[in-house]
């Protein structure tokens, strides 16, 4: 899903007589289903780290990682 977001998104968008280049990242956390399960506030802090994850790796890119 999200590298379909991203190929949909790197698509020009058109406002007017201007042409806008995205791009996107997109930082994904998940937990097995065998864990406990973790507080909102964690998955969300793991989805930050995985954002910031694909930032570092360069344009147009999604990080997943695990919340454990």
């Amino acid at each position: 899903i999200a590298a379909k977001i991203i190929a949909r998104t790197r698509e020009p968008l058109q406002l007017g007589e201007r042409t806008l280049l995205l791009t996107t990242s997109i930082g994904i956390a998940f937990q097995a289903r065998t864990e406990r399960p973790v507080a909102a506030a964690r998955l969300l802090a793991c989805a930050d780290e995985a954002l910031y994850e694909a930032k570092g790796a360069g344009r147009d890119r999604f990080h997943l990682t695990p919340t454990g």
